[in-house]
Order: C-alpha cells, then structure tokens, then sequence
C-alpha cells in the first residue's frame, strides 16, 4: 500500500512504548501475585502487563494486515529475499548480540544463580545456559517474536496465494478457523520452540486476522466517531479481562486457561482486533510514518539500553538488579520506561541513518 495510514503508524508506536514498558516493568503476573496485598503496586504492575500483552499482539496483526494485502507477497522468491535482507539479517546479528550480553548481565547480577540455583555461576556456564535459550529462540527474552515473525513471513507467500484462490469472503472464514483453532492448540499444547512450526502455526490465525480486520475497516476509513468508539471498546474489553483475571487469580487451573499472558489469550485478541479496526477507521493528518518506521530498531534495541540503564541504577543507587522500580513503580518504573522508550528511538535514528547511508 503506498499511501501510509497515520493512524496504524500511530498505533506502532503507542504498542512500540508499551512493550518497553512490559520489560521495564520486570514482574511477572506470578510474582505480583505474591505481593499479596491488592495495593497500588500490585494494580500498576498488573496494569503493565495486561495492556502491554494487547500491544504484542497489535504487531502480529499489523504484519498480516500489511504483508498479505501486498501484490508482491505472492512472488515467493522476491518476497524471501526481501525478508531475509528486513528482517533475518537484523535477526542474525542481533542474536548473537544478546547472547553473548545477557549472558554476562545475568552471570554479574546473579540471575543465573537464582534461576538454576548455582553459586558461583562462570561466565562460559552463562553462555552455555543462554545458549540453549538461543536455540529456542529467545537469545533474549524479547526475541522470540523475531523468530515467530520470520515463521510467519514464511508461510505469508502460500496464505496469500490461498487468499486469492478462496476469495475474501472465504478467506474470511478461514482465517476465523484458524485463529479459534491456534487459541485452543495453544492452550492446550503449549510451544517452547519459538521458531518451530507449531509456535508459528499456533498465530498463523492472529496473523490472517489482522488482514481481514483490517480491510473490514477500511470500507469505513473516515468515520471517526465509530473509530474512537472501537478504540475506547476495545480497552473495556482489556479492562474485562484483568476483572476476570483478578476474580480466578487463585485458581491457578483455570487461570491458565482463561487469561493466560500470551499472544493467544481469546480476550485480549478481540481486543486487538477491535484496536486495530478503530486506528484503521480513524482519520489522523498527522504523519508519522518515519517514527513508527523507526520502531522496528526500538524493539530490538530497548532491552540493551535498559540492562546498561539498570547498571548504572544499581551501581548508583546501591539497590539490586531486579528490584529497580519496584518500591516505586509509578515514578521509578515509568521515569525508566520512557527514558528507555526515547534512547531507543535515538539510537534506532542513528542505525537508519547509517544503513541509509549506505545505499
């Protein structure tokens, strides 16, 4: 599509600054949990990881939107070599990047010993350990969506050929199939290999999704009434979810199956389907195409700038690795997050500049 949607490119962006929230912001909803108390922190932390959750799944339906609407998917070969040049080689080397550095953030603050139990943790142990985790996908914790992503990118070509055999209408329902039926396997027989097939297969579903969705909202780009309706829709639907999750958070069965924290968590794809639907219809003037180019470089690099911040703090502050932000989530958390958020699109402008440069 030539003509940019600014408000998409917006969404971009919004999702880009609630993900580097989600890491900022370390807990997991297991470990907010035994804070006990249902206070402030507990809620905040809870907050974080709910809306942050839609975020993740908003870029899955945004690649699918876009890369199975163009004509160009279908030509197989083109279309791997321009994945491969977008988004393998960056995966590539930023992998290997990661590995070797959370290895040595984790072997010096001691998250290794705590996670395995092992005092006195080397440094080559370290890389062993990532390592495996590299293997599966996730030399560091946020780049397993580097290695679905490419999963995905790599069955586009035969999905969008399907698409023009079966037409919209049955693409459609297809697409409807399969994301119910990737929810249910995911619940079901969870994925560790982030890369494999069946991880990949499991969100195939969201991906077509956001095609349809998205070209459902296009028929009525303009109407902006009905685009901030779904947009303020879709986070009571957000806000239902983390109801219900805090009603069965004791229920550790049902919990699992009913909101889980994960890209196929039923409640929160409607919601990101309807976001998707109300920044679509949502006729914004204002371009930002260029920023929410540049929040491809604030996902891979946002997790390095924040270990190197969360250094510094713990130096500084005398205060550990893992508990920054925590006595003060509000303003330690959110101060962190956007300062990480900003270095981010700093650091990206600088790559996009050089690798332009170099055209």
């Amino acid at each position: 599509m030539n003509k940019r949607e600014n408000g998409l490119d917006l969404l971009r962006i919004i999702a880009a600054y609630l993900v580097v929230s989600l890491h900022v912001c370390t807990f997991e909803r297991n470990l907010v949990s035994d804070l006990g108390e249902l206070n402030f922190n507990y809620h905040y932390f809870m907050f974080i990881r709910q809306i942050t959750t839609s975020a993740v799944i908003v870029f899955i339906m945004l690649s699918g939107a876009f890369v199975l609407k163009a004509s160009s998917t279908k030509d197989i070969g083109t279309f791997y070599k321009k994945t491969w040049k977008k988004l393998g080689i960056p995966t590539v080397i930023f992998s290997f990047f990661y590995w070797l550095f959370n290895a040595f953030v984790y072997w010096k603050t001691g998250i290794y010993g705590l996670a395995y139990g092992i005092e006195d943790l080397t440094y080559p142990q370290a890389l062993l350990f990532q390592g495996i985790s590299f293997l599966k996908g996730i030399p560091s914790e946020h780049m397993w969506y580097m290695y679905t992503l490419i999963g995905l990118y790599l069955m586009a070509p035969f999905v969008a050929l399907g698409k023009e055999k079966t037409g919209e209408a049955g693409f459609k329902k297809i697409a409807f199939i399969v994301c119910i039926w990737g929810i249910i396997d995911a619940l079901v027989n969870p994925s560790s290999l982030f890369w494999g097939i069946g991880y990949c297969a499991q969100l195939l579903g969201v991906f077509m999704m956001g095609y349809v969705v998205h070209e459902w909202a296009l028929e009525r780009k303009g109407k902006n009434g009905l685009g901030c309706f779904l947009i303020v829709l879709a986070t009571v639907i957000t806000a239902v979810e983390y109801i219900i999750f805090l009603a069965i958070r004791d229920n550790s069965t049902l919990f699992s199956y009913v909101t889980p924290m994960a890209p196929y968590n039923l409640i929160l794809v409607i919601a990101s389907l309807v976001y998707v639907a109300g920044f679509t219809i949502i006729d914004i003037k204002k371009d930002f195409g260029y920023l929410s180019l540049l929040t491809f470089w604030v996902y891979l690099l946002h997790p390095a700038i924040m270990m190197v911040l969360f250094l510094i703090e713990e130096a500084a502050f005398k205060v550990p690795y893992l508990e920054i932000g925590n006595s003060s989530p509000f303003l330690i958390g959110t101060g962190n997050s956007i300062l990480v958020y900003v270095l981010s699109f700093v650091f990206g402008h600088v790559i996009e500049k050089c690798s332009s440069g170099k055209k």
